[in-house]
């Protein structure tokens, strides 16, 4: 759930609102994940789509205070603390952000030559 189908949630209410509806479901059905969608584009045409996703579950309790929305309640798989707890520094390496933007920026790489060309004619 992310994106509008938490719309109807106020921001400050999320992660407990999640918690809730997760109450009586065992850790190993918790599973969850934060991605993160990148689109280049140029002149209306779609170049490059990256994807980052960054896997997890959806902690019993809320941990943490660093970050916002639902940082407090995800632990990312290989970590014993919350995406709330962690350093910032280490978040920004790990998440779906990252991940997405590397991406890009690898297909940046790849095709900016084509790109400046294009521009020139």
């Amino acid at each position: 759930m992310g994106g509008a189908e938490t719309a109807g949630f106020s921001p400050a209410l999320l992660p407990a609102r999640l918690l809730k509806m997760l109450e009586k479901r065992p850790g190993t059905s918790r599973k969850a994940y934060f991605q993160a969608t990148l689109v280049l584009a140029q002149k209306g045409r779609i170049l490059g789509v990256r994807v980052g996703r960054v896997w997890g579950w959806i902690t019993e309790t809320e941990q943490g205070i660093v970050g916002f929305g639902y940082d407090a309640i995800f632990q990312p798989v290989g970590y014993k603390k919350t995406f709330g707890q962690l350093a910032e520094r280490t978040k920004d390496r790990i998440s779906h952000r990252a991940k997405a933007v590397k991406g890009i920026r690898r297909f940046l790489s790849s095709i900016s030559s084509e790109i400046r060309m294009n521009d020139c004619i």
